[in-house]
C-alpha cells in the first residue's frame, strides 16, 4: 500500500465532526491552529518550534474560568455568581500553571500530527536553567516533558512558543518476509560451554573488593575525580565518581578511551585525555565540541569470583566438581532446542539488516544506544548470564564500542514496522512468562525481577523485546529450512 493510498484510508477511517468527542474536537482546533517550524538537527533528529497563537491561548483560559466560576464560591457571592474579574484573580495563576502543562502536551501532539512526523518516543524540551533565567543570555538545556512542566509558563498576553527535539523514524521498504531460506545449526555441546556456563554460575556469586596497590585491569571498577573541560568552560565536576575500566558513558558523555587510558594506573595517579563532546548533548552551544577530561584515581576495585571448592559445590548442590559439570552439560544438552532456535534468530535478523536498507546515523544518540542496551539486557537476561557480564556489555553499547549497535537500532526499525503490518500485539500473560524465564534463569523471585524492571523502566522494553520474539517466529514458521551440512558448536 502506498503512503497515498494509506493517507486516503486514514482519511476514509477519520471520525465526522459530529461523531467526534469534546476532546477530539478541541485537539483539531489546536491542530488547525498551532504553527511550527522544522529544523534538521542531525540523521533522524528534527528541532520543532512550536507556536499557539495567544486567541487560542486565551479561548482556553475563558473556556477554564467558566467551568471555574460554576462551582467556585467566593466570599460575599452565592455559587457561581462572582464576577469573573474577581474569579480570575483569584484563581489566575492556578489556571495558568494548568494551561502551561495542557498546552505544552497537546500542542506537541497536534504539531506532529499535523506535519506527519512519525516520532519515537517521547520529545525533549529546550528550557533555560532555573538558576539563569533571568538572564538575557542564559543558556537553554534540553530536558523530558516531565522535568519542563515546572518551568514552562504561558505568558498572559502573548503567543506560547517553545522548541523541543524529537527523534524520527526512517522511511523504508520491508523485504520479503515469506519463505525466507534458513539453515537450522546442528548444536553439540563441547567442554568449552561447560567451562563457560560454570563460569556464569560463579560470576552470579561473585563481588567486588578492594585490590589496594594492583594497577587498573580491563572491567575493574574505579573511583576518583573527574574534571571534563570545553576550553575554559567547566562542563562537569564530580568527585567520588565510579567507572568501570572500558568504553563508558557518563552523564551523556561518551567517553570510549576511557578503559585504555586507565588501564595500568595506580591509586594517586592522574589521567589525560581528550574526548569530543556528542552532537545530542543536552547543552547545545558544546555539542561536537572537543573537550579535555581529567580523572584521578582513588580506589579500585576488581570482581573476584568463588572458587569451585567444596563450600562452593555445596550451595549448588553437589559433592564433586565432576558431577556438576556432567549435571552442566546434561542442562546444555536439553538447551539444544533454544540454541537452534537463537541461531535461526540470528539468520532472520542478518537477513531483515542485510536486506533492508534505512538511513541510519553513524554515532547512536543517547536515547537510541539506551533503547539497545535494555533489549541487549533483556536477552542477556534470559540466557543466564550474570549481572556483572550484562552491565560490561551495556557500558560497551552505550558508548557506541560495539561496531554491530547501528545494526540493532535499524533492527528495532524493522521490527517496529513489521508490527504494524502485521498488527503483532503482546497480552500481559506473555510478559510475565518471560519475567518468571529471567527469574528462573537468574535463581530469583518473579516479584524481586518484575519489580527491578518496572524500577530501571525496562518494562516497556520487555513489550518490545516479547513483540519481536513473536515476529521472529512467524518469519521462522513461514521460512523454507535447508539442511546444515555440519555440526556446529554451541555459541
Amino acid at each position: 500500500m502506498t503512503d497515498e493510498e494509506v493517507a486516503l484510508k486514514d482519511e476514509e477511517q477519520a471520525p465526522s465532526s459530529e461523531e467526534m468527542t469534546d476532546e477530539q474536537k478541541e485537539m483539531a482546533r489546536l491542530k488547525e491552529a498551532v504553527r511550527v517550524q522544522i529544523e534538521e538537527v542531525g540523521t533522524l533528529r528534527k528541532k520543532l518550534t512550536i507556536t499557539v497563537p495567544k486567541e487560542t491561548i486565551a479561548e482556553r483560559r475563558s473556556e477554564q474560568f467558566n467551568e471555574i466560576k460554576k462551582d467556585s464560591v467566593v466570599p460575599g457571592f452565592r455559587r457561581g455568581r462572582a464576577p469573573m474579574r474577581l474569579i480570575e484573580k483569584r484563581f489566575g495563576p492556578d489556571v495558568n500553571l494548568q494551561l502551561s502543562s495542557q498546552l505544552l502536551s497537546s500542542s506537541y501532539l497536534a504539531a506532529v500530527e499535523k506535519e506527519s512526523i512519525k516520532a519515537i518516543g517521547d520529545p525533549l524540551i529546550w528550557v533555560k536553567d532555573k538558576k539563569a533565567e533571568a538572564e538575557a543570555d542564559a543558556a537553554e538545556k534540553l530536558v523530558s516533558v516531565e522535568e519542563a512542566f515546572d518551568c514552562v509558563v504561558i505568558s498572559p498576553d502573548g503567543d506560547f512558543t517553545y522548541s523541543c527535539e524529537i527523534e524520527v523514524r526512517p522511511e523504508f521498504e520491508l523485504p520479503a518476509l515469506e519463505e525466507v531460506s534458513l539453515d537450522p545449526p546442528n548444536i553439540v555441546v563441547s567442554d568449552e560451554d561447560v567451562r563457560q556456563y560454570l563460569d556464569r554460575l560463579r560470576m552470579m556469586r561473585g563481588h567486588f573488593e578492594p585490590v589496594p596497590g594492583e594497577p587498573v585491569q580491563d572491567d575493574d571498577l574505579v573511583s576518583g575525580s573527574l574534571k571534563i573541560t570545553v576550553g575554559n568552560e567547566v562542563l562537569l565536576e564530580e568527585e567520588n565518581c565510579q567507572l568501570a575500566a572500558r568504553p563508558t558513558r557518563y552523564s551523556g558523555i561518551v567517553m570510549e578511551d576511557f578503559g585504555k587510558v586507565v588501564h595500568g594506573a595506580r591509586t594517586g595517579d592522574k589521567k589525560s585525555f581528550s574526548i569530543t563532546i556528542p552532537d545530542d548533548y543536552t547543552n547545545e552551544a558544546v555539542r561536537s565540541q572537543g573537550a579535555a577530561v581529567e580523572f584521578q584515581v582513588q580506589e579500585i576495585k576488581r570482581l573476584r569470583l568463588p572458587e569451585v571448592d567444596e563450600a562452593f559445590l555445596k550451595t549448588l548442590g553437589f559433592s564433586s566438581q565432576p558431577e556438576l559439570e556432567k549435571w552442566l552439560r546434561m542442562d546444555l544438552e536439553s538447551r539444544r532446542s533454544e540454541e537452534v532456535k537463537r541461531g535461526l534468530k540470528d539468520q532472520v535478523s542478518k537477513y531483515l539488516i542485510g536486506q533492508t536498507a534505512v538511513d541510519l546515523p553513524e554515532n547512536l544518540s543517547q536515547r537510541q544506544a539506551d533503547r539497545i542496551a535494555s533489549r541487549r539486557m533483556l536477552e542477556m537476561s534470559q540466557r543466564g548470564i550474570p549481572e556483572s557480564e550484562i552491565v560490561k556489555h551495556l557500558d560497551e553499547i552505550r558508548a557506541g564500542a560495539q561496531t554491530d549497535a547501528v545494526g540493532d537500532l535499524k533492527l528495532q526499525f524493522v521490527f517496529e514496522k513489521i508490527a504494524e503490518q502485521w498488527k503483532i500485539e503482546v497480552s500481559e500473560d506473555e510478559i510475565n512468562g518471560y519475567i518468571a524465564g529471567i527469574a528462573q534463569r537468574q535463581n530469583r523471585r518473579f516479584d524481586r525481577v518484575r519489580d527491578d524492571l518496572i524500577r530501571t523502566k525496562t518494562i516497556a522494553s520487555l513489550y518490545v523485546f516479547v513483540r519481536d520474539e513473536k515476529i521472529v517466529d512467524r518469519i521462522i514458521e513461514k521460512a523454507k529450512m535447508t539442511e546444515s551440512s555440519k555440526p556446529s558448536p554451541k555459541k
